[in-house]
């Protein structure tokens, strides 16, 4: 469990992928402490969908920007290209 692991804790609407996410980021050699981190920025993605009461299908080009503009540093860019990717990989997000 991923709050057993890394002290997060994942909710609606992005739980179901959460898990796998950071499976997907330790099978890529990422260590605790840097998934820990991709996973906060997780976090803050599921909540901004769900105070926009918005679907991961519904997430449009100009959602992700303003996302990117909700938070400007460099690391939280890098952890939400990440997300944004593992995400459009599982078919949970539309494409670019």
């Amino acid at each position: 469990m991923l709050h057993d692991e890394y002290g997060v804790r994942v909710s609606a609407p992005l739980e179901r992928w959460a898990q796998g996410f950071a499976s997907a980021l330790r099978s890529l050699g990422y260590v605790r402490p840097s998934i820990r981190s991709a996973l906060f920025v997780f976090v803050f993605v599921s909540h901004w969908l769900r105070t926009r009461r918005l679907r991961p299908g519904n997430l449009t080009a100009e959602q992700v920007e303003q996302l990117r503009r909700a938070r400007r540093s460099d690391n939280y860019r890098r952890s939400l290209a990440k997300v944004l990717q593992f995400l459009r990989g599982v078919g949970a997000v539309p494409p670019v």
